[in-house]
């Protein structure tokens, strides 16, 4: 997958959140693809992991199912790339 997929992927997973809910996580999404745009693309895609599990455990796991999904697709990206 590159750069604009996952990208995309997690646009759409967004698109899919409660926006009264969910504000924070929603905050720290956008914050990660701005960041996405004018960073290194991996080290950016790590810190975003980091930041979605300490924001999952700090909530006592009130969006896990959201946080799971982007995890996911984070984790697919890079098993994707190490393939070839």
């Amino acid at each position: 997958m590159d750069r604009k997929e996952i990208i995309q992927t997690i646009e759409e997973s967004v698109g899919e959140f409660n926006m009264l809910s969910e504000r924070n996580l929603i905050g720290i999404v956008m914050q990660y693809l701005d960041r996405f745009e004018n960073s290194d693309f991996e080290p950016a895609l790590l810190d975003f992991r980091r930041d979605l599990i300490e924001y999952d455990e700090k909530t006592d796991h009130i969006n896990e199912r959201d946080v799971d999904e982007l995890i996911f697709k984070i984790n697919q990206s890079f098993n994707r790339s190490n393939r070839y």
